[in-house]
């Protein structure tokens, strides 16, 4: 079976900007050979869908342009291994082992509360 590629305007338009890196809305109708407005649409399509950015520039002399999605790259994070500050401290807590048992192995048996009747 033969396979059939459909290629729309809008992947015309995404496959020149990233072979080109950037372009004016101006040489993209002309090489695509579509009028200017409708790349300007095609690109807010393609910049709402972020595939594009469309990039009307604060400079009145320079041209609106479209060029890739800036990928963001998110910093890993360093691990800080936490060191222990200052020294360490020993204690020594006078209690027999036979007490240590008694409180772990040995749980207490509950008894509930009497109620004094008056």
């Amino acid at each position: 079976m033969k396979e059939i590629k459909i290629r729309t305007d809008a992947d015309k338009l995404l496959n020149l900007v990233e072979s080109r890196g950037r372009i004016s809305l101006k040489e993209a109708s002309k090489i695509l050979k579509e009028d200017e407005k409708v790349i300007e649409e095609l690109a807010k399509v393609l910049h709402e869908n972020e595939l594009l950015e469309l990039v009307y520039p604060a400079n009145p002399f320079v041209q609106p342009f479209i060029r890739i999605k800036k990928k963001e790259v998110k910093k890993e994070e360093k691990k800080i291994e936490k060191k222990p500050i200052g020294r360490k401290i020993s204690l020594k807590i006078p209690i027999s082992l036979d007490k240590i048992k008694e409180i772990i192995i040995k749980p207490k048996k509950f008894e509930p509360e009497k109620k004094k009747v008056k």
